[in-house]
């Protein structure tokens, strides 16, 4: 009988819920295995500890690999091949083997669009997001929009870090479709503003906005009072308010768009979906979604 050894790479990661996540679905399906945290430090301290980790999934003595921060991108020079997700968005999630070769794929943009699916199909064609924050999470969330054809606004307090962002999806696009249609190709079919925190109201004022995305960890546990919203700026009328934090299930953006009688989405929805795309990778079966979630919930709470 495999056993699947599985486990993340981050630091830290003593309260990530991804154990009870996949421990959970491991014994759904009666498999023997189990899910452990493995802490390595930040770089440029890390290189020992993360050989030793990509070693042992070379050698099969680990099945699988989970990456948070800070390893998404320190992990890329290990691997032998990239998903083009995982190439695109510059940032692995998950690693496994095929053969003797180390993949590293990025779950975080179709795990962040599922839950949206049923919130969408009574958009427009010509789909708005205003995404709040420019780190690894946003990457993520800003390719899984831009594929899909989204116009996009990215806020952030860093601005040179937020029009990196914006230009290197935006070139990824325009190359993308170069490919495809030589004649499609220009400049500015994809141009994706930037614009600081405190000009949100600008955007509404330029554009209708269906969505909006947090991705930075403001509202999490235990700063459950702070919003990313600014203060006096009122939350668009009728938009998708959609919040990666998941610690607490209902952060203070959430509550103010419930408030306000609008349609939310919480990081909880994104982390199972991710986990379970993660969790097919390394057995090929269906992820016991419910019995994750279940397990997630109990931990939270």
């Amino acid at each position: 009988m495999t056993y699947y050894a599985l486990g993340l790479i981050g630091h830290p990661v003593k309260h990530s819920l991804s154990p009870a996540i996949h421990n959970a679905a491991l014994t759904a399906y009666g498999i023997a295995g189990e899910y452990r945290l493995f802490d390595v430090p930040e770089p440029p301290n890390n290189e020992p500890r993360m050989t030793a980790l990509i070693d042992s999934l070379r050698a099969g003595i680990i099945t699988g690999l989970n990456v948070t921060i800070p390893h998404k991108q320190v992990v890329l020079s290990y691997l032998d091949k990239l998903t083009l997700a995982a190439q695109s968005i510059g940032a692995v999630n998950t690693i496994y083997q095929i053969g003797d070769r180390l993949v590293g794929d990025n779950t975080d943009a179709p795990g962040f669009l599922k839950p949206l699916e049923s919130y969408t199909h009574r958009l427009k064609d010509d789909k708005a997001a205003l995404i709040i924050g420019a780190g690894g999470a946003a990457r993520a969330v800003t390719y899984a929009l831009n594929q899909q054809g989204w116009k996009l606004t990215i806020s952030a307090r860093r601005l040179p870090q937020a029009q990196e962002l914006a230009d290197s999806l935006a070139k990824l696009q325009l190359v993308q479709e170069s490919e495809t249609d030589p004649g499609q190709y220009s400049d500015d079919r994809h141009a994706i503003r930037v614009v600081a925190l405190d000009n949100i109201q600008r955007v509404m004022e330029w554009t209708r906005v269906d969505l909006v995305v947090n991705t930075t960890p403001i509202g999490m546990t235990p700063h459950e009072d702070a919003n990313p919203w600014p203060d006096g700026c009122n939350l668009p009328h009728g938009a998708i308010i959609y919040d990666l934090v998941y610690n607490p299930p209902e952060t203070a953006l959430l509550h103010a768009a419930k408030a306000a009688g609008l349609e939310c989405i919480g990081g909880l929805d994104m982390l199972i979906e991710q986990a379970a795309l993660a969790f097919e990778c390394w057995t090929g079966l269906d992820a016991p979604r419910e019995a994750m979630r279940k397990a997630a919930s109990e931990q939270l709470h």
